[in-house]
């Protein structure tokens, strides 16, 4: 829900399955940071919190993920694609 308000989001491995998401920190275009440990999580945050560019991207990214594979039009798109 985060990500479909434009906020950059930190999750779980185990959080992200399904969501179709690029994850990662050393990515150039990730939708989403992962951590799995309380250190991680804190320091994910803190990095995003403290990177301009980062923050944006995240956000950026992330608005588009749940337009393409989230939205209404994602879901019509589908639902014509298996029903006659």
């Amino acid at each position: 829900m985060a990500m479909s308000y434009g906020l950059p989001v930190v999750a779980t491995a185990t959080a992200v399955e399904g969501m179709h998401v690029r994850a990662g920190a050393g990515i150039a275009d990730a939708d989403v940071l992962v951590a799995d440990t309380p250190a991680d999580f804190a320091a994910a945050i803190l990095r995003a919190y403290g990177d301009e560019k980062l923050w944006n991207m995240l956000s950026e990214n992330g608005l588009a993920n749940v337009s393409k594979h989230f939205s209404f039009e994602a879901a019509r798109t589908a639902l014509k694609s298996i029903l006659p």
